[in-house]
C-alpha cells in the first residue's frame, strides 16, 4: 500500500469534519480500490454517499461513490464510455493539489465549480480596474493556473508577493512542513510586506462548516511560510440575483398571492393556447458584482448563530494543535487497519464555549458488512449513528431479532422515534411468518381523510424533470433553480381508471427540444394540458418539489400566475399515505407501511412494493439526475442535437411518463387496500 508522506486540504478536512475512516479511504487511489474491493467483497461497508438541497425546495438526491465505481476492476475493453470519463475524472482528483474531493461527483459539480471560478477571476479583475482608475495606479494580477504545483511555482508567488505592483495572485501555490504539506489559494490578495489576504471560491450559495476548516489549513500553511494572513473570504454565489431581472425576489410566496379564476379559466386557457409563437431569449448575461458575495461573516456556519469567519478560525487555532493533527493525519494515513475501530470523531463549534470541541460518536460511515435482508438500518432514525450505536451496544443488526425486552431497554434511544413504531409494527409480524396489516387499523380514519381528497375528479398526477446551474444559465433564474424541461401528466375522470388500460385515463407529456430557455413553452404547454378537463385536484409525489418549481414560475413568468397559482393551490401529496412532513401528536407518521419498502418512502420503493406489475428496471434511462445531467449536457452543447433529439428523447420521455403512471398504479392499488380492510369505506 502506499504510504503517504504528505497530508492534503482534503485530508484535512474529512478527517476533522467528517470521519477519520473516510479521510483514509479517500487518501490515494490505493486505499480506494481497496475500499472498493472491500465492499465488493461483502467484508467492510462504507456509506460514502453525497447528498445535497441546494435550492432543491426540501429535496434532496444522493448517491454513493462505491457503487458509482464498482466497474473499476473490469479490463479496459469492456469499459464503457461514461465509465472511462468517470475512471479519468477519479484520476484526476486523485493528482489534484488539493487531495480527493468527493463532492466533485455530485452531478456536473466539476463544470460548475471551473465556471465559478473563472467568473470569481473576473470579478477580481473589475475591482482591480476600478481601484486603479480611483487611486491612480498601474497594479496588476498574476495567473498561476496553467502551471503545475512545484518548487518553481512557489518561487515565482514568493517573488511576485514581493512585488509592490502585483494586486492579485490566482492560484497561487506554497509547500509547508518540507513538503508535507500543500495548498493552491483561489484568490490572494498582496497587501505588502508579507501581509496577505485569503478569497477561497465556492460554487455555493450558503456557509458550511467544510469551508471553515478549508480556509483554515489554507491559513496555516501561509503562516508556516511566513506569511500573515490578514483577513479570510469566502467568495460564494449570491442566490438574491436573477440575471436579466430589475427585482431580484428570491422568497416569493404564492400562498400571498391565492386568486382563483372558475368563472374565466376557459378564456384564460384558450387565449394561452392560442400562443403560437414561443418568445426565443437569449441565455443569462451575468453581472460579476452582482453574481458573487465576499463573505467574510460565515453566516449559519453554526445554527442559529452567526458568527464571523475569523473568530471561528482563531477559536479552531486556539482549539487544535494544527501540526500535531497533522502528525495524527499521517500515521491515520498508514493504517488501514484503524478504520475498523466503532468510533469516529469531528469538531463542532460550542458557542457557550467559544471553542471547538471533539464529539465521539459511533461511526456510520465504516463498519464490518451487514449480512440481513432487513438490517436495522431500515430502521428511520434521526441519523445513521443512532442505528450504529444500537448494533454495537446490541450485536444486533437484523430486525427479525429485536424482540419487546430490547425495544424496552433502548426505549429512549433508536426506538423513540414514531416511524420506527410503526415500521415495526409490520415488520416483526412479518419476519416472524405472521399476519401482518400494512394499514395500521388504529389510523384507518387518517387514510379514509386522506383518500377522500381524491373524490374529486378531474384528478391531474404531475411529475416535472428538471436542470440545475451553480451560474445561472438563464434570464430570471438563479443559482441552483431547478429549471424544468419536461412533464408527465395522467388526467384520472372518474373511478374506472386502470392503469393497465391506457385508454381508462388521458395523458400528456412534453420534453423540450430547444437549446435555449425551456421554460417558456414549458409552463404554456403544462397549463393547457393540466386543463384539459377543466379545474380539479392536481397530485405530485413529494409536491414540495413540484410547488417550489411552480412558485419560481410564476416569479418569471407573472403573466401566467393565475392558472399556476390554481394548480399550486389544489395540489395535493400522494408521499401523504407514506410519510408525513408534519404530523400531529395524534396522527400516525406513516399511514401505509410494507415490508419491501426497507425503510423507503420514494417512488422508487412504494410503487414496486404496493404494484409490482411496473418497474423501472426495462428502462434504459431509469433515474432523474440521469435525465436531468443529459439535458443539461444537451443545451451546454456536450451533446450534439442529433444525438439528443434521435437516441435519447425518446428515452427520457419514457422515463418521466413512468412515474405518473407508478403514481396512478399507487393511487390504484391504495384504492384496492382500504377497499380490502374495509369494503364500505365509501
Amino acid at each position: 500500500m502506499l504510504k503517504k508522506q504528505s497530508v492534503s486540504k482534503e485530508d484535512f478536512k474529512t478527517y476533522l469534519t467528517k470521519c477519520q475512516k473516510l479521510a483514509w479511504f479517500f487518501s490515494s487511489k490505493e486505499n480506494f480500490l481497496e475500499g472498493v474491493k472491500l465492499k465488493q467483497n461483502k467484508l467492510f461497508d462504507f456509506d460514502a454517499s453525497i447528498s445535497t438541497e441546494e435550492e432543491s425546495y426540501g429535496t434532496s438526491t444522493s448517491f454513493d461513490i462505491l457503487e458509482e465505481f464498482d466497474f473499476l476492476f473490469k479490463k479496459q475493453s469492456d469499459l464503457t464510455e461514461e465509465e472511462i470519463i468517470k475512471r479519468d475524472a477519479l484520476n484526476s482528483q486523485f493528482s489534484n493539489d488539493d487531495g480527493f474531493n468527493v463532492e466533485i461527483f455530485r452531478g456536473k459539480q466539476i463544470e460548475d465549480g471551473m465556471q465559478a471560478g473563472e467568473l470569481a477571476q473576473e470579478l477580481f479583475e473589475l475591482k482591480l480596474f476600478r481601484e486603479n482608475k480611483l487611486n491612480s495606479e498601474n497594479k496588476i494580477s498574476i495567473n498561476f493556473e496553467s502551471e503545475k504545483m512545484s518548487e518553481s511555482l512557489t518561487q515565482k508567488v514568493e517573488e511576485a508577493l514581493k512585488d509592490p505592483n502585483v494586486k492579485y495572485l490566482y492560484e497561487a501555490g506554497f509547500y509547508a512542513l518540507d513538503k508535507v504539506l500543500k495548498t493552491r489559494c483561489d484568490v490572494l490578495i498582496n497587501k505588502g510586506n508579507n501581509h496577505v489576504e485569503i478569497a477561497e471560491v465556492k460554487a455555493t450559495s450558503s456557509v458550511k462548516k467544510e469551508h471553515i476548516f478549508d480556509l483554515f489549513y489554507q491559513k496555516k500553511v501561509l503562516e508556516l511560510c511566513g506569511y500573515k494572513v490578514d483577513k479570510v473570504y469566502l467568495v460564494r454565489l449570491n442566490k438574491d440575483y436573477f440575471p436579466g431581472f430589475k427585482d431580484n425576489v428570491s422568497d416569493y410566496d404564492p400562498k400571498n398571492q391565492s386568486e382563483v379564476f372558475y368563472e374565466d379559466f376557459e378564456y384564460l386557457i384558450e387565449d394561452i393556447k392560442n400562443q403560437k409563437d414561443i418568445e426565443i431569449v437569449a441565455d443569462a448575461e451575468i453581472e460579476v458584482d452582482k453574481m458573487f458575495i465576499l463573505d467574510d461573516r460565515g453566516a449559519n456556519v453554526v445554527k442559529g448563530e452567526k458568527v464571523s469567519l475569523e473568530y471561528s478560525l482563531n477559536c479552531l487555532d486556539q482549539s487544535i494543535d494544527f501540526e500535531n493533527v497533522i502528525d495524527e493525519i499521517l500515521d491515520m494515513l498508514k493504517d488501514k487497519h484503524r478504520f475498523s475501530k466503532k468510533e469516529c470523531f469531528k469538531l463542532n463549534f460550542k458557542t457557550s464555549k467559544n471553542t471547538w470541541v471533539e464529539e465521539t460518536k459511533s461511526c456510520p460511515h465504516v463498519f464490518e458488512y451487514i449480512d440481513a435482508k432487513h438490517s436495522v438500518f431500515e430502521l428511520k432514525s434521526n441519523t445513521k449513528v443512532n442505528n450504529m450505536q444500537f448494533i454495537y451496544d446490541t450485536g444486533i443488526t437484523d430486525i427479525k431479532d429485536i424482540d419487546n425486552e430490547i425495544i424496552d431497554r433502548h426505549k429512549d434511544g433508536l426506538f423513540k422515534a414514531p416511524k420506527i413504531k410503526e415500521q415495526l409494527r409490520v415488520l416483526m409480524p412479518y419476519l416472524k411468518g405472521n399476519e401482518y396489516k400494512v394499514i395500521n387499523p388504529n389510523s384507518f380514519y387518517q387514510v379514509e381523510d386522506e383518500i377522500k381528497k381524491y373524490k374529486k375528479y378531474p384528478i391531474y398526477m404531475y411529475d416535472f424533470e428538471t436542470s440545475t446551474w451553480a451560474i445561472p444559465k438563464f434570464v430570471g433564474s438563479n443559482t441552483y433553480q431547478q429549471i424544468p424541461f419536461q412533464y408527465s401528466v395522467d388526467i384520472l375522470v372518474n373511478d374506472d381508471f386502470d392503469v393497465k388500460d391506457k385508454h381508462s385515463f388521458k395523458h400528456f407529456d412534453f420534453l423540450s427540444k430547444i437549446k435555449t430557455d425551456p421554460r417558456i413553452e414549458f409552463v404554456r404547454r403544462f397549463i393547457v394540458d393540466c386543463f384539459a378537463e377543466g379545474p380539479g385536484v392536481y397530485v405530485a409525489y413529494n409536491m414540495s418539489f413540484e410547488k417550489g418549481v411552480i412558485a419560481k414560475l410564476i416569479h418569471r413568468f407573472p403573466e401566467y400566475k393565475l392558472p399556476l397559482q390554481f394548480i399550486y393551490d389544489n395540489t395535493i401529496d400522494l408521499m401523504n399515505f407514506f410519510q408525513r412532513k408534519k404530523p400531529s401528536e395524534d396522527d400516525t407518521p406513516c399511514l401505509i407501511y410494507h415490508p419491501d419498502f426497507h425503510g423507503s418512502y420514494s417512488i422508487k420503493k412504494t410503487q414496486p412494493a404496493l404494484y409490482p406489475e411496473l418497474s423501472y428496471n426495462d428502462l434504459i434511462v431509469n433515474k432523474g439526475d440521469k435525465t436531468s445531467e443529459l439535458f443539461r449536457r444537451f443545451i451546454d452543447g456536450e451533446t450534439t442535437e442529433e444525438v439528443y433529439k434521435k437516441t435519447l428523447f425518446n428515452e427520457m420521455l419514457i422515463y418521466c411518463n413512468r412515474d405518473t403512471e407508478a403514481m396512478t398504479a399507487l393511487l390504484q392499488s391504495i384504492i384496492k387496500l382500504i377497499e380490502k380492510e374495509k369494503p364500505v369505506w365509501k
